[in-house]
């Protein structure tokens, strides 16, 4: 069978189903909230830090947005990291463009790449005193819509550069809709 057969028999159950797939938002402010696991480097490259993540940022257009964010993240022994970040986040994919163009569908996800600069302040446990450190990080994940009203988010991503060595997360977001939606 073919790819294009099997998608429009997933569509008709889905549809039958009640399944309702929701759009996404095209400009606006979102605030995000979340957990990551990361690991920096040097020295504890060997221990993996848990933290959390509050973030902000503004989306403009269907392609790109601006945006801050904090982290703080801890090893529970070794090392406690406080990362504060500007981001710049371009929006790759929409799911099934066609579909949306032809058949009225709205896109489930949008796919997103994201550039983050700025300072990380680490406190070493067996070191006293703080150092600070310039972050340069490249994350890469999705955004998939919750809500018809496409207020609420889930945001799984990952990321790597400098000193993180590797981040794994998951946001979650809510737009302000500032558009109407309620009223």
């Amino acid at each position: 069978m073919k790819k294009s057969g099997v998608f429009f028999m997933l569509a008709f159950f889905l549809s039958a189903s009640g399944a309702s797939i929701f759009g996404q938002d095209v400009e606006g402010f979102s605030l995000s909230l979340g957990l990551e696991g990361n690991g920096y480097s040097p020295p504890p490259a060997e221990s993996i830090g848990f933290g959390g993540r509050l973030g902000g940022d503004y989306r403009f257009g269907e392609m790109f947005s601006i945006g801050a964010g904090i982290l703080a993240s801890t090893d529970m022994g070794k090392l406690a990291a406080f990362e504060f970040t500007g981001k710049f986040r371009m929006y790759l994919l929409r799911s099934e463009e066609d579909l949306i163009k032809y058949y009225m569908w709205q896109p489930l996800y949008h796919i997103f790449l994201e550039l983050a600069g700025g300072a990380v302040v680490l406190q070493y446990h067996d070191l006293k005193g703080l150092q600070g450190k310039p972050v340069i990080s490249v994350q890469a994940g999705v955004r998939i819509a919750l809500n018809e009203y496409t207020t609420w988010y889930l945001e799984p991503y990952i990321r790597g550069g400098y000193p993180v060595i590797f981040g794994i997360g998951l946001m979650a977001v809510y737009r302000f809709p500032f558009q109407g939606v309620f009223w």
